[in-house]
């Protein structure tokens, strides 16, 4: 197989290093760095590909393996935001997730929370381990530890709840 365009692949230390690539000596690896960034506190972080997604301080081992304006906040370690547009994830909400989609955010202090993807749902401040599988207008509210929702525009105001809700488009 050849590639195009044509790049010298050489072992550096146990890595490979072609063009395009950046390992830095903290263990990040950046795929196009000219488009991309993650800051020098972050050791062993990564990101993929994709443009214009950043990994902030101290959010060591964090992953974006591409899409476009992902955002991954501040001792906010051991996250992923697995691509998608417009996703982010806030400052101190370390071991949290979303797997992609779109205008998808998990605010501040909402650690071990997850969005399976979707469109433009939301993980409130303070609502650790919340959980919202997908679907599009989702809400967790402020505190809300431990909720659930999921649908079209469910809203989990209260910590433990399971909210369900149809394709109305009501809240």
């Amino acid at each position: 197989t050849t590639l195009t365009p044509r790049e010298p692949v050489v072992s550096v230390a146990g890595a490979l290093r072609v063009a395009g690539l950046q390992n830095r000596p903290d263990g990040s690896v950046i795929v196009r760095p000219d488009a991309n960034t993650i800051a020098a506190s972050s050791g062993a972080a990564v990101i993929g590909g994709g443009t214009a997604n950043l990994i902030l301080e101290n959010s060591p081992f964090a992953t974006i393996p591409g899409g476009r304006d992902n955002d991954i906040g501040t001792n906010a370690f051991d996250t992923v935001i697995g691509g998608g547009r417009d996703n982010n994830i806030g400052d101190n909400s370390f071991h949290a997730t979303i797997a992609g989609g779109q205008f998808n955010d998990i605010a501040l202090n909402a650690s071990r929370s997850a969005i399976g993807g979707g469109f433009n749902n939301n993980v409130a401040d303070n609502s650790p381990y919340a959980t919202i599988p997908g679907g599009r207008d989702n809400d967790i509210g402020p505190g809300a530890a431990n909720a659930f929702a999921a649908g079209r525009q469910a809203k989990a105001y209260h910590p433990g709840v399971f909210v369900w809700a149809d394709d109305t488009g009501v809240d």
